[in-house]
């Protein structure tokens, strides 16, 4: 090869690179940016997926394995999307495989250890289970009995559908529990060795009726003060209305919010469901699901601090879009660094297949015509149906969804789709907020943090590009070192608080 034709090759190739847009697939992820797997040639769903330190990639569901139906499984990918040989069996593990059972969160502890969330049949009905693996997908022996824990609410029908782990390493399960005649949002809180934390609820455990029928929550975040938010969705007696619930670091519900701890939101003319929220940096909530308006469309919801609707956002803190006058479901929600909102979930694109659909928001609510075509993004992933469930942002910046195809033999494949988005502008970070002044920035390993923000327990918190809170710590005086070895690489946001106010600023971990 001639040195002018690797030249000019080098060109085009960043040309190429330089030219790929928001929402695009990524092609350096399995094949052509989309990824699938199947589980002993039966049926594999993957429900929820999380980030490694590492940038590995795990996703959690069930499949259909040795004969037994609805066993929870673990895959583990690396980073270019190929399967992971060190982890579990050729980069799958598996719960227990005596119960009929299923997961539906996934979180990775601050050690590397796999947290894996549903519910198990107990041999009459089902509970809540918790598993904990190692990170080589072997159960952790010292959490619960022997990797793993489960809680019966008492009740037929107890259900895990969404987890989040506090600053203290403690974990909370949010989902349902049947009553005997419905269903009711149900909340669990584990020590870290998976026994339950009798400081929360009532021995670990507590419930909530909103109304006469089934009120399920589907989701849930821990806000910087340890309060806990959960979503999801209550029967008013006609249909089922989006819900919004906040408790206290107890387990009580917060007065403060909404009416009496409760918000809840009718948006189409009948069913609306929460199955994701997230939290900003500026304390406001982002819930998202589905409205039913002449179909099923996306829904995302903001609401203020206090529970109220922000009126910044969309119409009257709602938007709500349309793919193709079809059925949509969103089923997950991040926010990027720069404030935009994605949603991902699937819709009924051509009214006989379902593909995997996504959709970018700016901070107002209204769609962004830099991702995708027109803010949206649909992809057929298999022949038939595709579905996605859960949804993580990588610190590169780039989007990973996750769920599962219909393949041509009839049975579910787990299946992983990566998009691109661009990375978070570096050169924006320092002209954030002149208040705050942090050093070095980028760092690898230690920050020193400096403030002029009057010192009136002033707390700090560090974000990750989800909005998930990784630490929080009182600043004493107006200045604070802090070690960030164990942080993986990307962009994360930095917040000082007080009675009074707030102020933001961005730092790079190199």
């Amino acid at each position: 090869m001639s040195l002018t034709f690797a030249i000019l090759q080098i060109t085009i190739n960043s040309q190429t690179l330089h030219a790929q847009t928001d929402g695009t697939l990524d092609n350096s992820f399995g094949t052509a940016g989309k990824v699938t797997t199947s589980i002993g040639n039966q049926d594999a769903v993957a429900y929820s997926v999380a980030l490694q330190a590492d940038g590995k990639i795990v996703a959690a569901g069930w499949s259909y394995t040795n004969g037994i139906y609805n066993i929870i499984s673990v895959t583990r990918y690396k980073t270019n999307g190929n399967i992971d040989s060190t982890f579990g069996t050729a980069g799958i593990a598996f719960g227990p495989a005596t119960n009929y059972s299923d997961a539906y969160a996934t979180a990775i502890q601050t050690d590397g250890k796999i947290l894996v969330a549903g519910f198990t049949e107990n041999g009459s009905d089902n509970d809540f289970v918790l598993l904990r693996f190692n990170t080589d997908g072997t159960l952790d022996n010292t959490f619960g009995t022997a990797g793993a824990t489960s809680t019966d609410f008492g009740s037929v029908e107890d259900r895990a559908f969404a987890m989040a782990v506090q600053t203290d390493g403690k974990i909370v399960l949010a989902g349902q529990m049947g009553n005997g005649s419905n269903l009711d949002i149900a909340l669990a809180r584990y020590n870290t060795n998976g026994t339950l934390d009798n400081t929360f609820g009532i021995g670990g455990k507590l419930s909530k009726a909103i109304g006469s029928g089934d009120d399920v929550a589907n989701c849930i975040a821990i806000q910087a003060d340890g309060k806990i938010v959960i979503g999801g969705y209550s029967w008013n007696g006609l249909n089922y209305d989006m819900a919004v619930l906040r408790y206290s670091n107890l387990g009580v519900l917060d007065n403060t919010f909404g009416t009496n701890g409760v918000i809840i939101k009718d948006i189409g003319s009948t069913d609306n469901y929460a199955y994701a929220l997230a939290l900003q940096t500026d304390s406001k909530i982002v819930v998202a699901g589905t409205a039913t308006l002449a179909t099923g469309d996306f829904s995302v919801v903001r609401l203020n601090s206090n529970g109220g609707l922000d009126n910044t956002f969309g119409t009257n803190g709602v938007v709500t879009t349309d793919f193709n006058g079809l059925n949509d479901e969103a089923r997950a929600v991040i926010i990027q660094g720069n404030g935009k909102i994605v949603l991902a979930g699937f819709s009924s694109i051509s009214g006989s297949n379902i593909d995997i659909a996504l959709t970018r928001y700016e901070s107002n609510g209204t769609l962004d015509n830099t991702f995708g075509i027109n803010g949206k993004v649909t992809t057929p992933v298999g022949n038939s149906n595709d579905w996605a469930y859960a949804m993580l942002l990588q610190t590169d910046a780039k989007i990973v969804v996750a769920g599962n195809i219909l393949n041509d033999l009839g049975t579910d494949d787990i299946a992983l789709v990566r998009y691109y988005v661009s990375p978070t502008n570096v050169n924006d970070i320092h002209a954030e907020n002149e208040n705050i002044s942090i050093y070095p920035n980028p760092a690898k390993n230690k920050i020193s943090i400096q403030t002029t923000f009057p010192s009136k327990e002033n707390m700090l918190s560090i974000y990750n590009t989800q909005g998930q809170l990784l630490y929080t710590k009182e600043m004493i005086n107006n200045q604070l070192d802090l070690n960030i070895e164990k942080l993986a690489a990307g962009v994360y946001t930095l917040k000082i608080t007080n009675s009074e106010s707030t102020i933001i600023k961005k730092f790079i971990k190199e």
